[in-house]
């Protein structure tokens, strides 16, 4: 893991915590995460929108990427080897918090 990956898992952690503390907190990450990264002093890419879903207990919330320029034109094997298994549900930016 690269040094800018592990400090994104670490504020993300530091974010996910401060939700578990403060539901105002909480409340404003789900209403604009794009608002909160930044005040974590995450760089967010002009032009990305940033969503929050909040798991139940029970539920997992798996996020289908969108598909790379092109991807429709490969063979299955080529496909799969372009699905980035580092990619996310909390992915931006080519980092990951997990």
């Amino acid at each position: 893991m690269n040094d800018s990956r592990r400090e994104l898992t670490k504020t993300w952690a530091r974010v996910v915590a401060n939700t578990w503390a403060d539901e105002e907190y909480k409340r404003r990450l789900l209403a604009d995460p794009a608002a909160v990264a930044k005040e974590e002093g995450v760089p967010i890419p002009a032009g990305l929108t940033l969503k929050v879903v909040e798991d139940a207990p029970g539920t997992r919330t798996l996020v289908l990427p969108a598909p790379p320029t092109g991807v429709h034109d490969l063979e299955i094997e080529q496909r799969v080897s372009a699905a980035d298994p580092n990619q996310c549900c909390c992915c931006f930016d080519g980092a990951c918090c997990y």
